[in-house]
């Protein structure tokens, strides 16, 4: 009998759930008593420091630039653009796809005004630094209202680029709540913040369906909502936590987040930009009553054919735009129902793309399972008392052609990891975190030299440094480099390296055998550049010679039929000098190299 097929988990939405979850935390409820006691100092402050048991909460007051377009007499719509030429602190969050960014130019001027305060910048960066030992940890929150919270989500952004200086510093990554803040960027922000990964949970906004502020900058799509010069540019990201008195919910996809704040809002279209700064929510009251209801059983009736469709009918019942649709207009109760199909078609899209892409930590052991099978490579060679560069050169054996492949999945694997990290905003000086550059260094060393060996086995090859070094071999050694530079310089092992620290040090030994073979023909010739290519042998001879006391050669360089020892007797018989190189090589002294 043939066994019945499982039915496919049907994809589910739980943003009335997480709403649930933060609510009871109390975080939201805290977070704004921060914002009002800050509110409510006289002389007024620019921001407070708040400590918890669990959390300590950094409040910045909306007080502290100008909301208002003086000269027009409304809320300030224009945006600010950042470039890689910018002077902007926030200008590392442009990349090389990502190369214009625009931010709302109010918010961004208080948030450079409180960038002046140095008190508030060591503050932070202490308060983000994790404990050592077994003392309690504590999350620093940024919180905000209104354009209070767009600087706080600003300094969130900020805090990625200018953390502690401490070189041993562990960092904790800030969480920012705002409160009825208006969007702060374009699409260009919107990107540039998905690229950073430990960020996508931690912007938090909190908007009521009374409250205009957070819908400034929205642009409807229904005529009858059109706000007159309102810009399309401006675009929401993290997650909204919006709130009613029918109940609250957490949605994260962008284009959902726009149409519920015009849905749940059907007069935006009039209302006077002008009167916009007068505007006052309470959110204190609303999370309150809210929180009541958490712990009362919900009357909510569940629509759908699926459970996504039930989920998401759950969420505009908890706004107030399905249950109570009588209290709604007619062009948003039909907008509802056209909200919830796109809604679906969203989710069901978002829930595609996660299960085709591929799990980055199930890429990265695959790579090091092609490591291991190299490693394995290398270890028969040398028991073959061969280095692995000329085993794959010559290709004597079966096995020296299974290691095309496993050069192909790791070259493939790492030019796009370098790839992905350069085109992410550069947080630090090394885009790659300490684990994945480890890697990629011990990726380098090991199969540049097969690259390398692969170039020249074509005999008129020349020139590999120039012509055909990959360009991700040279981001690699250049992170691996300002790595070294950040960290407290370690006595170095006076022993042999399992592996040649340059990772093109087959290429220089394959240009020096071309030179001497040059200058064996140029002599016969009575060529008058001779002294040219010795003087470049000699720099070889002394580049050599200081990875040899450094201990940084394999000992399978030496091997007695390595290109190395090849180049090696050729150039002993041109020898018209003595150097500490030549002396250490006439007298055997690398017979004693390990």
């Amino acid at each position: 009998m043939a066994a019945t097929k499982s039915p496919a988990p049907q994809l589910f939405n739980g943003g009335n759930e997480m709403a649930k979850l933060m609510l009871s935390t109390g975080v939201l409820q805290k977070g704004w008593n921060c914002v009002t006691e800050l509110q409510k100092q006289q002389p007024p402050h620019p921001f407070s420091v708040n400590h918890f048991p669990r959390f300590t909460i950094v409040a910045f007051s909306s007080s502290a630039a100008p909301v208002l377009d003086e000269a027009q007499g409304r809320l300030d719509r224009s945006l600010e653009l950042l470039d890689e030429n910018s002077s902007s602190p926030l200008a590392f969050l442009v990349t090389r796809d990502n190369t214009q960014i625009s931010i709302h130019r109010s918010s961004h001027s208080a948030f450079l005004q409180f960038l002046l305060n140095e008190d508030l910048k060591t503050q932070l960066k202490e308060l983000q630094l994790k404990k050592p030992g077994n003392q309690k940890q504590t999350q620093l929150i940024l919180v905000g209202r209104s354009l209070g919270g767009s600087v706080a989500a600003l300094f969130a952004l900020w805090l990625l680029k200018n953390q502690s200086e401490r070189r041993d510093a562990q960092i904790i990554t800030p969480i920012c709540i705002t409160y009825g803040s208006p969007f702060i960027g374009d699409a260009g922000l919107q990107r540039a913040i998905s690229k950073v990964e430990k960020l996508k949970s931690h912007f938090w906004h909190v908007v009521g369906d009374e409250d205009v502020v957070p819908r400034a900058f929205v642009v409807p799509r229904l005529a009858s909502q059109v706000v007159p010069g309102a810009p399309a540019e401006f675009k929401p990201f993290g997650t909204y936590f919006l709130c009613s008195r029918f109940g609250c919910t957490c949605i994260d996809h962008p284009d959902s987040v726009l149409d519920l704040l015009q849905i749940s809002f059907p007069n935006l279209g009039d209302v006077d930009p002008a009167q916009l700064h007068v505007q006052e929510y309470d959110y204190g009251a609303v999370l309150q009553q809210l929180k009541g209801k958490i712990k009362k059983k919900s009357n909510a009736q569940a629509q759908g054919n699926s459970s996504i469709q039930i989920g998401l009918s759950l969420q505009l019942q908890a706004l107030g735009i399905i249950a109570h649709e009588h209290q709604r207009c007619f062009n948003v109760k039909q907008g509802a129902a056209q909200l919830l199909i796109e809604m679906e078609c969203r989710e069901t899209v978002v829930d595609i793309r996660r299960k085709g892409a591929q799990n980055p930590n199930k890429k990265f052991n695959d790579a090091k399972k092609q490591m291991a099978l190299l490693e394995w490579y290398m270890k028969r060679c040398e028991e073959g008392e061969m280095d692995y560069y000329d085993c794959f050169k010559e290709r004597s054996a079966e096995r020296d052609y299974d290691v095309i492949n496993f050069k192909n999945i790791l070259n493939r694997y790492w030019k796009e990891k370098v790839e992905e990290a350069e085109n992410n905003p550069q947080t630090s000086d090394v885009p790659l975190r300490d684990r994945f550059l480890f890697s990629g260094t011990t990726y380098r060393l090991m199969v540049e030299p097969l690259d390398i060996a692969d170039y020249y086995r074509k005999p008129r090859n020349r020139d590999y440094m120039n012509k055909k070094r990959a360009p991700h071999y040279v981001t690699l050694e250049k992170w691996h480099e300002d790595s070294l530079k950040s960290k407290k310089e370690e006595p170095k092992e006076m022993k042999a390296k399992t592996l040649t620290e340059d990772s093109c040090f087959w290429a220089h030994v394959e240009e020096a055998a071309l030179m001497v073979k040059e200058l064996k023909g140029r002599r016969e010739k009575g060529d008058m550049e001779l002294d040219v290519l010795r003087n470049e042998l000699k720099n070889f001879e002394g580049y050599v010679w200081k990875l040899i006391s450094n201990f940084s050669l394999s000992t399978t360089v030496f091997s007695e039929n390595s290109s190395f020892m090849k180049w090696w007797k050729q150039y002993e018989s041109e020898l018209k000098h003595n150097s500490e190189f030549t002396s250490y090589m006439k007298s055997g002294g690398y017979l004693r190299y390990k």
